[in-house]
């Protein structure tokens, strides 16, 4: 799993001599997706949006998506110590890889224990929610501990205790206990709360209820702890992407609907119209935005006659996609300023000129900062407010980011 990736990225820590910071979506995207299945099948993914499962559900795999982002900045940091020998001098590339490919190696052999791990908690989450649904039912909870020859030392003086639903004692230590527990529980509708026991004493990391916090993965989990909290937002725009393109994917509306290697996501609504000349270089605009790990929804573009609507949203961002073809190989002096100013009069943030590769040579003859002027100058003569905020240029399949 993750080889074709990970040398991908050990060549490039090697090369730039240094790691920037900057998490390998490819790699996170990868893991992230396997980990949090776990959790869907727990939970599963036709249940009622907002409904307590759906939220939980979504608590649970937001966590997933900030441990993989944590464990994957720890291994690049780990890549990049491996740069220097102990004496300051750097290692040769066949030195390095081998060191390098160890540290992947042993970083992939703990991906089952941690699978299992999220399998454990999405489990527990769930009975909790039913112990907390039942208590004026069942208001005992009586912990189960696998008795065993691989029974934890940590786990087995749990083993039959029962408590209150509400004892202080399970905000701490329901299980998971640690990596590979295997302890349980069950609902009683009678008992007797045990006394005269002496609790273990429980990894930092799992001294947590995840039913009730909504983390398999403490803030004391070590990759967690170890990574800047500006590298952990990362999981936040994951996560609301994947929840969006499973949300999607079960409407009827919308076709064409993934979510990349790269991250990037891209839906079509099925009232969105492509023009029969100029569609084809839409559709591959829009794939080439996705490739690169951009958000792209097109939109339905059902509209009163005589309104042109926006394609759709690029990065949560209203956009709209205009394709430069030039005539005969020349471009016409007003061409750019026009489609900004259509832009603008669809309330974009974001207006995307796409010179296809056989227009290509056109932008050489653009003067995007003087067209900048003009369409402001423009637009404000006429009293319009101006919407844009940036705009992209794609030539052939290379994307360029001005400010407007």
């Amino acid at each position: 799993m993750l080889a074709a990736e990970w040398i991908k990225k050990i060549e490039s820590v090697y090369q730039n001599k240094a790691y920037d910071g900057t998490p390998s979506k490819p790699i996170i995207t990868k893991i992230g997706r396997e980990l949090i299945k776990p959790i869907d099948e727990e939970f599963g993914v036709g249940i009622d949006y907002n409904s307590p499962d759906y939220v939980m559900r979504e608590v649970l795999k937001h966590n997933v998506w900030q441990f993989s982002v944590a464990k994957n900045h720890n291994d690049n940091a780990r890549l990049n110590n491996l740069l220097l020998r102990p004496d300051g001098s750097l290692r040769p590339w066949s030195e390095f890889k081998r060191e390098a490919l160890f540290v992947v190696g042993e970083s992939n052999r703990y991906l089952k224990t941690e699978y299992d791990t999220i399998v454990a908690g999405a489990q527990m989450s769930r009975l909790w929610m039913e112990i907390q649904r039942d208590k004026h039912i069942f208001p005992y909870v009586q912990l189960i501990v696998v008795q065993d020859d691989h029974t934890s030392e940590i786990c087995s003086p749990l083993h039959n205790l029962i408590f209150e639903v509400d004892d202080p004692v399970l905000a701490f230590y329901f299980p998971p206990n640690h990596f590979n527990c295997r302890t349980g529980a069950k609902k009683l509708r009678y008992g007797k709360p045990s006394d005269n026991f002496t609790l273990p004493k429980i990894p930092e990391a799992f001294q947590n209820n995840v039913g009730v916090t909504g983390k398999i993965f403490t803030d004391k989990n070590k990759y967690i702890e170890n990574t800047p909290n500006d590298v952990l937002k990362d999981a936040d725009e994951l996560s609301r992407r994947f929840e969006k393109y499973q949300r999607l994917k079960d409407d009827s509306n919308y076709y064409d609907v993934e979510f990349g290697d790269n991250s990037g996501l891209k839906a079509t609504h099925k009232e969105h119209t492509f023009n029969s000349d100029t569609g084809k270089y839409e559709k591959e605009a829009r794939d080439i935005l996705f490739n690169e790990g951009n958000e792209i929804i097109m939109l339905s573009e059902k509209a009163p006659e005589g309104v042109k609507t926006p394609d759709g949203l690029l990065n949560e961002k209203v956009a709209d996609i205009k394709t430069v073809l030039g005539n005969k190989g020349t471009i016409g002096k007003n061409s750019i300023i026009d489609k900004i100013k259509q832009g603008n009069s669809q309330g974009c943030e974001i207006v995307i000129l796409q010179f296809p590769k056989e227009s290509v040579h056109l932008f050489e003859k653009v003067d995007l900062e003087e067209d900048f002027k003009s369409s402001k100058k423009l637009l404000m003569s006429r009293n319009k407010e101006i919407k844009i905020k940036e705009v992209w240029v794609i030539l052939d399949k290379e994307i360029k980011k001005f400010s407007y």
